[in-house]
């Protein structure tokens, strides 16, 4: 199991890439996406992101059909 921050229907200001939990619905191309094997989608449904090993390539962002993962530029 993959250790990332839980997703939330807001997303913390301080988090750089998050997981809009309300738009996500476990599809998994976010997953696929990632070259850094840094998505899993749990249980519920709901991709996780683990911040140790995202990069913010951006390619989930880019992969996702539904907008459920937001980044936040510097």
């Amino acid at each position: 199991m993959h250790v990332g921050h839980q997703p939330r229907k807001n997303p913390m200001p301080e988090e750089p890439i998050s997981v809009i939990q309300k738009n996500c619905v476990g599809c998994g191309l976010c997953v696929k996406a990632c070259p850094f094997d840094a998505i899993s989608v749990g249980d519920d449904k709901i991709a996780r992101i683990d911040l140790e090993k995202c990069t913010l390539c951006g390619a989930c962002v880019e992969a996702c059909r539904f907008d459920a993962i937001e980044m936040r530029k510097k």
